[in-house]
């Protein structure tokens, strides 16, 4: 079954037809998981999201993450870190992973906690598009709460990029 998802998805990329969401990947109980699609198109500022305060007028103020087309940074001088959780979906983690937790170290790609191990994405070069990975990310805030994140798409609905739309939530 596996083997014929994988062709049937390489067809549709090939023929430039593939949808940039991953709709088998999605989990099927969404309650009490918040889904958000961000305008980070600007090449110039960023776009910022605290998530303890996802609702603050000035989310720039206490920001956990900010975005900007694909790059994702975390507020590492706050003491935000994030936990990368492969092959599962947001409502398969039921609990923070011990350890392994990152911080952004530097200001290149391969120091940033949501690309240190490997990017949030897969980029298909035949029609440059980005299409999320399966995973969670554990995030642990600068108010010290652990919330977990999964990326779901980046384009918006007329498929212009810059639009990353995750789902999110805080452990129970």
């Amino acid at each position: 079954m596996n083997e014929v998802r994988m062709m049937i998805t390489a067809m549709m990329l090939a023929s430039g037809l593939c949808a940039c969401d991953r709709a088998e990947d999605l989990p099927p109980d969404l309650s009490g998981v918040t889904t958000e699609r961000l305008d980070a198109t600007s090449k110039e500022t960023w776009t910022y999201l605290d998530l303890d305060a996802p609702d603050a007028p000035d989310q720039e103020a206490g920001w956990d993450l900010k975005f900007q087309r694909q790059f994702v940074r975390v507020n590492g001088e706050a003491g935000v870190e994030v936990a990368t959780v492969d092959g599962k979906t947001i409502t398969q983690v039921d609990s923070p992973p011990d350890g392994a937790y990152h911080k952004d170290t530097g200001d290149e790609e391969g120091d940033q906690a949501f690309s240190r191990d490997d990017l949030w994405y897969d980029y298909d070069i035949s029609v440059h598009k980005l299409a999320p990975k399966q995973r969670t990310y554990v995030v642990l805030s600068d108010q010290g709460a652990f919330f977990k994140l999964q990326f779901t798409g980046y384009y918006d609905d007329d498929g212009e990029a810059g639009h990353p739309t995750f789902y999110w939530t805080s452990f129970e």
